[in-house]
């Protein structure tokens, strides 16, 4: 009889452990909202002007994460890290590899990928007995493997008309290549896929599309545990998109579709009636974000309904910023909006102050599911797994950042950050001739190659970012713009970061950087280099701007007498004609009607909106907007133009 009754209890306790429930403990779901391109203003629990009452209730419920970071400011290396818990520097994906082969200075960026070997989220808890599905933006690169769209078919789609049979069934062939290439790299369900940013002929937001899916996927786990890597478009930009993209409802990633989407969403036409009767403006609160935050409530209302919210931890987060995206600057750029709710753990209401970053998340999945990675699984978080119960304790001493050419390190003090560009840059750099110099030599400095759209915002930030190096004193200075790196009374701090950075990059193997960690194509600053730099910076202090790597003056900014860089000079494309001021009022006089006219602020808050044209001055009330440095943004016949002004100081 006893030997019945052990049997029972081992097989009883086999089967338990299987199924996730052993003494009392289930093993909890798990929900990853990644969204595109966040910045904090732009969500109400964060101080945001804005109606995201679904947000603001999971922070209600759960944590606030202040000091969060994502370790790049740009889709593909932020998303590679937010799905296997490791810097994106480390990559091994073949294509990135061939571009920088081991032994090389690495400039990872749009270029990694998730490699074969299986170590990710997806696989990870997926050999646990979890359920683990995709849904959204996929966006980390493509290998050999994956059977999509030809060159040819590509093209065709460029110039494609939505309504044409052709482009719906190319759009659903390459939406299937994408779902076999996420399952081939781990996952057990994918579905919905955005191969990465919108593409013509249906580039149109359709949050609907993707919560469908989502529900699906949720409703398909069965009593399994699940985990779902759920990624939207919004709020990626430009922001008038969101407000078109409402009006498309059958555009998807599949092409155009013939059914009523099942997403449990309020309707579409009823989101500006809701800003607004909530006494909220639409200028401070574009649709997209609302929309976004309806998606939200249908994931929540499904996990109420099937009696699982309790035991789900749901973790809201962007992949970035989008004010400072492409730089390595905290504010609106590696510091985020993150959100953790986990009733089982985490006590209502929690405020944390302590420093995180969002792959931390992938690690703290593990410790929740009890998964054991194999040895050779790199992980380069931790678990915040202690914050749920003390919110005070400290998980990290130091943070590290990378994008590119640039790198960089943050305690809870001091900020530094490197940029070293590899030997071969720096040649192509100093074989620029001169009269090329106003086309081609930004494009070589900014920390992307190829991407000058993005990557000039940090530098209208601050003409700080393209410094050497940079070292900042974030409790006096929390926005990054006075660089200490050269005052005499800080080298030490100076010493001490370039330590902990040298510690960071020490650990990537077949890595060099910089003077750091010696190498074949590693090099330190080169003194050419660094005074087109300053030339530069000068130029932007003084009053220009940059447009598509453009400088542009407004008459008071001239070349170094050191150097004859033509890129210091007027920009005669430029529609802005006059900018005057008086004590009352700010006219800006422009040559070309200007479609849209926006004025931000330096947190990215946009305080203006309008247009104007010849004869037609756009007018700024100094009763509207304080004195300050703001951001001037012009769109002019589709071509789009950035530069600070300085009101009334």
């Amino acid at each position: 009889m006893r030997k019945i009754l052990f049997r029972y209890l081992t097989l009883f306790l086999m089967s338990a452990s299987v199924s996730g429930f052993l003494w009392g403990q289930e093993k909890p779901n798990i929900i990853f909202f990644i969204a595109d391109d966040v910045d904090k203003y732009q969500i109400g629990c964060f101080g945001g002007p804005v109606y995201t009452p679904n947000i603001d209730s999971l922070a209600a419920q759960g944590a606030v994460f202040h000091r969060a970071y994502v370790n790049s400011t740009v889709c593909t290396p932020s998303r590679y890290s937010l799905t296997t818990g490791r810097f994106a520097g480390r990559s091994r994906f073949s294509p990135y590899l061939k571009d920088y082969p081991i032994g090389s200075q690495g400039l990872p960026s749009f270029n990694v990928g998730l490699e074969n070997d299986l170590m990710n989220v997806g696989h990870a808890l997926r050999s646990q007995g979890y359920e683990t599905g995709w849904v959204g933006k996929f966006h980390i690169g493509e290998d050999e493997t994956l059977n999509g769209l030809t060159n040819t078919e590509k093209n065709f789609l460029k110039t494609a008309y939505p309504d044409n049979p052709l482009a719906t069934e190319l759009f659903q062939k390459e939406e299937k290549a994408f779902r076999e290439y996420i399952m081939n790299k781990g996952f057990s369900w994918a579905k919905n896929i955005y191969p990465g940013n919108l593409e013509h002929p249906f580039a149109e937001h359709n949050l609907e599309w993707s919560i469908e899916a989502a529900l699906e996927f949720i409703d398909s786990a069965g009593d399994k545990p699940f985990y779902l890597h759920l990624n939207t478009t919004l709020l990626h930009g430009p922001d008038a998109s969101w407000e078109q993209s409402l009006a498309y409802p059958k555009y998807t990633g599949e092409g155009l579709i013939d059914r009523e989407l099942q997403a449990g969403m309020p309707l579409r036409t009823t989101i500006n009636e809701r800003i607004t009767g909530n006494g909220y403006n639409m200028n401070d609160n574009p649709s997209g974000i609302t929309w976004m935050d309806d998606g939200i409530r249908a994931i929540m209302s499904k996990l109420d309904s099937l009696g699982i919210s309790e035991n789900t931890i749901f973790v809201f987060l962007p992949d970035h910023g989008s004010f400072n995206k492409a730089s390595l600057f905290n504010k609106h750029g590696t510091n985020i909006p993150m959100i953790v709710r986990y009733p089982a753990e985490i006590p209502a209401g929690t405020q944390c102050n302590s420093l995180v970053q969002a792959l931390d998340m992938i690690p703290t999945f593990y410790d929740l599911a009890g998964v054991e990675l194999p040895a050779d699984y790199k992980v380069d978080g931790k678990s915040i797994r202690p914050l749920f119960s003390d919110p005070t304790a400290k998980i990290h001493e130091s943070l590290y950042f990378e994008l590119g050419c640039a790198r960089a390190v943050m305690t809870d003090e001091y900020k530094y950050t490197a940029v070293r560009y590899p030997q071969d840059r720096i040649n192509d750099i100093l074989n620029i001739k001169e009269e090329d110099l106003k086309e081609k030599l930004m494009k070589k400095l900014i920390y992307l190659t190829g991407n000058i759209g993005i990557s000039i915002r940090g530098i209208n930030y601050s003409p700080e970012h393209l410094s050497p190096d940079q070292l900042y004193n974030l409790s006096e200075d929390p926005d990054e713009l006075n660089n200490l790196a050269e005052d005499p009374d800080y080298q030490a701090t100076l010493n001490d970061m370039k330590e902990i950075l040298t510690g960071y990059l020490s650990s990537f193997e077949g890595r060099p950087f910089g003077e750091f960690i010696p190498g074949t194509n590693a090099a330190p600053p080169h003194p050419t280099v660094v005074n087109y730099i300053r030339n530069i910076q000068s130029a932007l202090r003084n009053g220009a701007s940059l447009d598509k790597g453009l400088i542009i003056c407004d008459g008071n900014c001239v070349s170094s007498p050191a150097t004859s860089l033509e890129i210091f000079r007027q920009d005669p494309a430029s529609p802005v004609s006059r900018i005057s001021q008086n004590q009352n009022s700010c006219s800006i006089s422009l040559s070309e009607n200007a479609e849209e006219i926006r004025i931000y602020d330096l947190s990215g808050r946009m305080v203006l909106t309008g247009t104007g044209g010849p004869g037609n001055d756009f007018e700024i009330d100094k009763n509207a907007v304080q004195s300050g440095v703001y951001l001037l943004y012009l769109k002019c016949q589709g071509l789009v133009e950035t530069r600070k002004i300085l009101l009334w100081e």
